[in-house]
């Protein structure tokens, strides 16, 4: 088993949209309305058919004996939804899970950690958390 996972904002739930892809699209500079319209219509391809969506789909998979999780997400971004109720089946089934949520930013704001303060203060975290995973 790995010594842990690091999901920064992930994209978890391929068959339905959610309330956040709804209502945070305009919120979100990296998945905005254009991003969401292009992507959607083709996820069924991606996942090899569009009755594989749910199969492929991370949301609906067995968590329960999974590896330890850091899981960071913003709160307006498109993912809040299936990311809060991820982390919190996570929970549910014992997992090791820690999760870092930051108000107010974007999709996948941990990659901009150069110039946003609070993507460098997460990414920060994440290398703490790995380093405990990598060293016990």
């Amino acid at each position: 088993m790995p010594s842990g996972v690091v999901l920064l904002g992930p994209w978890l739930e391929y068959t339905q949209i959610t309330r956040s892809i709804r209502e945070n699209t305009i919120y979100d500079y990296v998945v905005n309305p254009r991003v969401y319209e292009f992507i959607h219509p083709i996820m069924g391809d991606i996942c090899g058919g569009e009755d594989k969506r749910r199969e492929m789909s991370p949301y609906f998979g067995r968590v329960k004996g999974m590896c330890p999780v850091h899981i960071s997400y913003s709160l307006k971004e498109v993912c809040v939804d299936e990311d809060s109720e991820f982390s919190r089946r996570l929970k549910e089934a014992g997992v090791d899970v820690e999760v870092e949520t930051n108000p107010h930013l974007m999709h996948a704001y941990q990659l901009f950690f150069d110039f946003i303060p609070e993507a460098a203060s997460t990414m920060e975290s994440v290398v703490s958390w790995m380093k405990r995973r990598l060293t016990s």
